[in-house]
């Protein structure tokens, strides 16, 4: 099948996850047979440093094109309205054939190709990944765009059950839940570093929405009680000079260390020193960080949030409340004592089985099949 993928953008060294869920399908895709070209086109702010207009390459059996359009804060139709005009242009001057299929990432994204399935008559299948979908009240022009998104869709695919009833009470449209991939092999090669104390790891963007702040001071209630713990966080955001300042606050700047930004392979390494990776989120859609680090061989601590309590377990971590600061803390002390309890090999099996390019990407082209039959 020939595919045409969009998404946001694709991962570069200054931001490494941005782009990343669209661009590990588009690798499962074209590695389960089908050729795959990927288009996106980038428009955040001046802030995010890139070169303007067209750019382009090949990775990993993926050819794509990347129209860079730097505009800033302007409202999400126009900014959308201004998307859609790009990718006509560059749909109409790069692709020779028409694929077989559309496949766009986020409704908004999504929005943007509507002219295109219309004009040519092409299935059209979206995946929804975000989080604001699980929200109680949601933006007009976010709704708006969703719901004309969706209805104008083959198939509406969600990374979890829980978006997928979400999607399902605010636009009517019914969803096949299919989650994101475990796309970076490193994980699964982690060995353990030998070490002194317990060490908690937690990879995210610092910001509200997955609670950094929430976890530095359960921390440092279990620093009280056991001297040889200690805490990192990969990642990078608004919240990290106030949580740099808190850290310093409480006497514990030896015991906490703030990575920034890093690739997976980069993660791979850092993740080989510690014991267990905890992320106390608000909300989540899916959470492929908690996975990675299963993968790693990290048990987890996660919330019952969206989307980690669809396969946290027993067997790999523990699942608590969202904004209980003394059951986090109980559950990094129970952590403490069994983490060399969890089997690596069955976590490990586990996310190989339900995550892996191949298993992601058989359940993305059996979707592929069906709306080419349905559109005959």
């Amino acid at each position: 099948m020939n595919i045409l993928m969009i998404g946001r953008g694709i991962p570069a060294k200054q931001n490494p996850e941005f782009g990343i869920f669209e661009m590990d399908q588009a690798k499962a895709v074209a590695r389960a047979g089908n050729h795959v070209i990927y288009f996106a086109v980038d428009l955040r702010s001046l802030r995010r440093w890139r070169k303007w207009g067209l750019i382009q390459g090949r990775y990993d059996g993926v050819e794509w094109f990347v129209y860079n359009l730097p505009i800033g804060p302007i409202p999400l139709r126009i900014r959308s309205i201004l998307g859609r005009i790009v990718l006509n242009k560059m749909y109409d001057r790069i692709l020779q054939n028409s694929p077989d299929v559309i496949h766009a990432h986020f409704a908004h994204i999504g929005y943007m190709a509507i002219d295109i399935i219309k004009k040519n008559h092409i299935p059209f299948i979206i995946t929804e990944h975000l989080s604001d979908m699980n929200n109680e009240v949601i933006g007009d022009n976010i709704l708006n765009i969703a719901k004309e998104t969706f209805h104008n869709a083959s198939r509406v695919i969600a990374v979890s059950n829980t978006l997928a009833d979400s999607i399902k009470k605010k636009t009517g449209v019914n969803c096949e839940v299919i989650p994101n991939i475990m796309g970076e092999s490193s994980f699964f090669k982690c060995r353990k570093i030998p070490h002194k104390g317990m060490r908690y790891i937690a990879t995210c963007s610092l910001i509200e929405r997955k609670r950094p702040k929430l976890l530095v001071q359960s921390f440092f209630k279990l620093y009280s009680k056991y001297k040889d713990v200690y805490l990192g966080f990969i990642g990078d955001g608004e919240q990290r000079h106030m949580l740099e300042n808190l850290v310093k606050k409480l006497g514990i700047e030896k015991r906490v260390r703030f990575y920034g930004k890093r690739t997976r392979e980069q993660m791979a390494k850092i993740y080989r020193k510690y014991d267990c990776f905890v992320l106390p989120s608000a909300r989540e859609t899916f959470g492929v960080a908690y996975i990675e680090a299963m993968s790693a061989g990290l048990p987890v601590i996660a919330t019952i949030c969206g989307g980690p309590e669809e396969f946290v377990t027993k067997e790999n971590g523990m699942l608590i409340s969202i904004d209980n600061e003394q059951e986090l803390t109980d559950a990094m002390e129970k952590m403490y004592h069994t983490n060399k309890e969890y089997d690596v090999n069955k976590m490990r099996a586990y996310i190989q089985e339900h995550f892996s390019m191949e298993a992601v990407a058989d359940r993305i082209c059996a979707v592929y099949k069906k709306v080419l039959r349905e559109s005959l």
